[in-house]
């Protein structure tokens, strides 16, 4: 199943022990009757109405439970009724019975989306919401209701407004873990997810990965700022915008806000030109100039007289300091203090407690934040960052050595960007992998930002890594050399008996495709490694299919002896030179025990593979130093594969021999030998 959430952190993903503090100081103030500075109650014949819907989450549960109960706290800030559909007890059922009528939809949870690894789409699951399929259940059991259900139960308020917040697909991103999308995965998802909520009576649907969407609730309340406005106001980018009329929606537009050409973590779908009066409806004192008092939530600067104290509570202990000018976001208050002084709670750059003679009056439209975290990461590669030589793999879609794996070790969580670029240093492929602190591989499958496998050559693949503070950290880099001119090897059966002429198994056949003019070596090895045939013999090959058929006998037609055999081939282009190797086995039966040695005593299973097929099951008889010979029966485990388990009898050191010994379908006896060590 999807994921529910991104398991990383950002510098606007609040710490679950930090949110629930916050939490706790904006309901007192709510419960203590105040409404924060600069709040305007929803007037008209009834309170605007608000439903934050929190999933089950597995391992990102408390701090979404955390996230939703703050939303909830800021929208009740602005006289919202709202109503709290939480986990364990956010099922189908209770949204429903909550969500009709809503003017603003917040749901944190599951995202299930479309494109994604899990074919295939339909509207019943998709593109909705993660709920819990009874009350009480666990964090770990998601049902979803996807677009479907959505467009045919819910009718929500003219001009109301959903905010999609930490859930997967919901903005373009994928799951963590997988690679980021081509952008135009991201338009589909970004589009796919929204349609459900525009056919149910919404008229914008915000997705943020990442960011807080409160100041999307602040905005709707304080600003006469459009849909699209408020987007590229607090937590905007900028530079790398796509935007695009909706194909599922028609008459809607889709603005989408990347942090990078793969991080797809903001966007919203709707009437962008529709106004926050619009889906609000309530008269407010516009706060998108100068201020000469606070407006909570909002934000503010540290006075240039000098630095802010940050206390632990209000009149309580100095837990941190603010330069003068510093930005800060406000979330809560005014509060007064044990000291007697008025506070504010603020929330970024760092949380904590401020006295308001200290802070000056900011524009609230954009959140200011400064990013605690100034220090990059560091990310070492598993191996050497520039081998002596490129590594070779070869990415045709055979399913053999295709991609190209970087083992690395980052210092802490965030994201590895991943561009690859060919010889001559232009980018061919740049990919966002999401991921944890500590070891890990990334993948190149060896295709570029179209799809496309990529021609024969040499390619840097260079890794660089960024935190969730946006702190870019030193590359490390590896070349790959891809080779595709041979593809689809193969040896079929993996062990034949051309011995007893009968015809059961008779021959090996090794085959393969070239895809582009090239040198063929082919040689076949015998168990000593001695030449046993030269089918190819730097034979200029043209593109095609080829196969050699080998029946097991000599240069003089003799038939060969027991044991594993092996065939390489060779394929030299002016890119490199590409080898493959497969292997088979000549014998009536392949032995094979789980140790090399015996040990007396200690039990062994031996493994015994059939070149023909057989009226009954093989026997294996084992005769060792100094114990008399015993024999046992075998268990099937395929058609034609056997197994048989023992303690090696005490006896004495030296050699033993085991001996497969069975009965054709057409009725002849067959056997093989293996010798192997005792201790």
């Amino acid at each position: 199943m999807p994921h529910a959430t991104h398991t990383l952190t950002t510098p606007r993903s609040r710490p679950a022990t930090l949110v629930a503090l916050l939490l706790a100081v904006v309901l007192a103030v709510t419960a203590a009757g105040l409404l924060p500075l600069g709040a305007r109650v929803a007037y008209g014949a009834a309170r605007l109405k608000a439903v934050v819907i929190v999933g089950p989450s597995a391992g990102l549960q408390s701090s979404n439970l955390a996230r939703g109960e703050y939303i909830a706290a800021v929208a009740e800030s602005y006289g919202m009724d709202v109503r709290r559909v939480f986990h364990p007890n956010a099922t189908w059922s209770a949204v429903l019975a909550n969500i009709q009528g809503a003017s603003i939809v917040v749901y944190l949870g599951h995202g299930n989306g479309w494109p994604s690894p899990y074919a295939p789409f339909q509207t019943s699951t998709k593109d909705g919401f993660g709920l819990n399929p009874t009350a009480g259940g666990s964090a770990y059991s998601v049902q979803y209701y996807g677009e479907g259900p959505i467009a045919a139960s819910v009718a929500l308020a003219p001009n109301a407004v959903v905010l999609l917040n930490h859930a997967c697909y919901t903005a373009g991103s994928s799951e963590p873990g997988q690679a980021a999308p081509t952008l135009a995965v991201a338009q589909e998802r970004v589009d796919n997810y929204a349609a459900g909520f525009l056919r149910a009576g919404a008229r914008a649907v915000f997705a943020y990965s990442y960011a807080d969407v409160s100041p999307v609730i602040r905005d709707l309340f304080t600003t006469r700022k459009t849909i699209d406005e408020i987007f590229m106001g607090s937590g905007y980018n900028g530079g790398l915008d796509v935007r695009f009329p909706s194909l599922r929606t028609p008459g809607y537009d889709v603005h989408m806000d990347p942090e990078s050409s793969s991080g797809y973590y903001r966007s919203v779908v709707g009437s962008l030109a529709l106004t926050a009066e619009q889906v609000t409806g309530a008269p407010f004192s516009s706060t998108d100039g100068a201020l000469t008092g606070f407006v909570v939530p909002g934000t503010a600067t540290v006075a240039a007289t000098g630095a802010a104290d940050v206390l632990d509570a209000p009149g309580g202990a100095v837990v941190g300091s603010l330069g003068a000018g510093t930005p800060v976001g406000v979330a809560a208050g005014p509060l007064t203090g044990a000291d007697g002084r008025t506070y504010l709670v603020v929330s970024s750059p760092m949380y904590g407690f401020v006295a308001t003679e200290q802070l000056t009056p900011a524009d609230s439209t954009g959140v200011a934040t400064s990013p605690a975290d100034t220090v990059a990461p560091t990310l070492l590669s598993a191996a050497a960052a520039t081998p002596a030589a490129p590594r070779v793999f070869t990415p045709n879609g055979d399913g053999t050595t295709d991609t190209l794996p970087i083992g690395y070790g980052i210092s802490e969580a965030g994201n590895i960007v991943m561009t690859v670029r060919s010889a001559t240093g232009i980018a061919v492929r740049t990919a966002t992998i999401n991921v944890a602190a500590g070891a890990g591989t990334v993948v190149w499958d060896g295709r570029d930002d179209a799809g496309a496998y990529v021609s024969e050559g040499t390619y840097e693949v260079e890794l660089r890594p960024r935190d969730l503070a946006g702190n870019v950290g030193q590359p490390i880099a590896t070349t790959g050399l891809a080779l595709t001119s041979i593809k689809s090897f193969a040896v079929t059966p993996g062990i034949f008996f051309p011995a007893d002429g009968d015809g059961l198994a008779p021959s090996v056949s090794v085959s393969f495709t070239v895809t582009r003019a090239a040198v063929v070596d082919w040689t076949l090895t015998g168990p000593d490694g001695s030449l046993v045939a030269t089918p190819w013999s730097a034979r200029p090959t043209v593109p095609g299919a080829y196969s050699w058929t080998w029946t097991g006998q000599d240069a003089v037609g003799a038939n060969v002896r027991e044991g594993l055999y092996r065939t390489t081939i060779t394929s030299t282009t002016d890119a490199g030179v590409v080898t493959y190797r497969g292997s088979f086995w000549v014998g009536a039966f392949r032995i094979t025990p789980s140790t090399a040695t015996l040990t007396r005593g200690k039990r062994v299973t031996v493994t015994i593979r059939s070149a023909e097929p057989l009226l009954r099951k093989p026997s294996l008889t084992i005769t060792q130093p100094g114990a008399a010979p015993y024999v046992l029966s075998t268990t099937r485990v395929t058609s034609t594969t056997y197994r048989a388990t023992f303690t090696v009898r005490s006896g004495s050191t030296g050699s033993a021999r085991l001996k497969a010994y069975g009965i054709d379908a057409n009725g002849r006896s067959q056997a093989s030998y293996l010798t192997v060590p005792v201790n």
